[in-house]
This record gives C-alpha cells, sequence and structure tokens, in this order.
C-alpha cells in the first residue's frame, strides 16, 4: 500500500513553519546539520512513519540532482521553458 504524507492541517501547508522547510534542511545537511526546530516542525504534523517517507523521497531527489549536474546530464541555468 502507498504511503500519502498529509499534513494534519491545511494551514500547515500555509504557515511560515510549513514541512517545506525540513527537505531544505536535510537538502543543506552539510551546512546546517538538520536544526532541530525544522525537525520539530514536520514532527508536529506527520507521523514517524510518514517522516521517513518524506526523507526516502528528499535523499532520492537529492541523489538524482547530484548524479544529474555531475555528469553534466543537466547543466545549471540551461532549463528553457
Amino acid at each position: 500500500m502507498a504511503m500519502v504524507l498529509a499534513p494534519r492541517s491545511l494551514s500547515t501547508w500555509q504557515s511560515r513553519a510549513s514541512p517545506c522547510a525540513n527537505p531544505e534542511a536535510v537538502t543543506l545537511l552539510a551546512d546546517t546539520h538538520v536544526p532541530a526546530q525544522a525537525y520539530q516542525d514536520v514532527a508536529a504534523e506527520f507521523s514517524p512513519e510518514e517522516i521517513a517517507a518524506l526523507v526516502s523521497l528528499i535523499v532520492t531527489i537529492n541523489a538524482w540532482n547530484a548524479i544529474s549536474v555531475s555528469t553534466r546530464a543537466w547543466v545549471p541555468g540551461s532549463y528553457q521553458p
């Protein structure tokens, strides 16, 4: 069964302390070490299983981005809509 990530409230997506801060913190792991507040904001809205799924998605996206950029399959700034 597929897991659906669903915040406990719609206002979560609209608030400044949204779950979007956590993916950014995970992406910038080397610089930020995922601040406690970023984790706490996500933990307030998602279960441990949902957090694990979210982190898995973030890591996968970051890996594909690293592969694409390092192999020059995609050059930053080259996208033309």
